[in-house]
């Protein structure tokens, strides 16, 4: 199976597939951030690779979160106004953490670098408050990403290459065939031209006989 990156890059010039493939990385890049504040407790704040490393996932978090806010504030210009009014409310939430995600993760950031800070009282602070932010930063991303996933999965926003059900436009309506609610007699069957009544008379009759001849 080969990977047609031009495909890929193509794809990511439509804004609600680019705000889908752009959500995720703040998420990860927090949750492993969190993870290495952690480490850092347990080597009491003395690792200069951990500590920095974490500085910068937490900042690249931040900055990605901003790309994401404005990539989505594109996808919305492709919402329909129907669509908009329909889910106004959880929109309106997502939107609302979206655009300020990057805030909490910045400062999550400038915690973890004071930890750099001579004495060990005010490296375990710093620590201990950059652990919280990170917590603080998981719960208001997972509220975003809630809110996001109710937009998809629940109210179907996006949903679609194809872009229908993101532009609010539904699929055609099938023409229901009614059937009348009426019994049917073998003499009116027998009158519809290649129908068993019709048939049946005709393969009674004697083979080389005339169909139709009198008597």
């Amino acid at each position: 199976m080969s990977i047609d990156i031009q495909e890929i890059l193509n794809s990511l010039t439509h804004p609600p597939i680019r705000h889908a493939a752009l959500v995720h990385m703040p998420i990860a890049l927090s949750a492993l951030g969190l993870l290495l504040l952690l480490l850092l407790l347990f080597t009491g704040g003395r690792s200069s690779c951990l500590r920095w490393s974490t500085v910068v996932l937490f900042l690249v978090a931040a900055g990605l979160a901003y790309v994401t806010a404005w990539s989505g504030e594109q996808a919305d210009d492709h919402l329909a106004l129907d669509v908009k009014e329909r889910v106004a409310e959880t929109l309106s939430d997502h939107e609302w953490f979206g655009e300020w995600a990057w805030i909490p993760l910045a400062v999550t950031g400038v915690l973890a670098a004071l930890t750099a800070m001579p004495g060990l009282p005010a490296r375990i602070g710093f620590l201990a408050l950059a652990i919280l932010a990170g917590v603080f930063c998981a719960g208001w991303l997972a509220m975003t990403a809630h809110h996001g996933g109710q937009l998809v999965y629940v109210h179907g926003v996006g949903v679609g290459t194809g872009g229908d059900a993101a532009k609010g436009r539904t699929a055609p309506d099938v023409p229901v065939i009614e059937v009348p609610d009426k019994e049917v007699t073998p003499e009116e069957l027998g009158t519809v031209p290649g129908t068993k009544g019709d048939a049946g008379d005709n393969a009674a009759k004697a083979p080389g006989e005339d169909v139709g001849a009198g008597d």
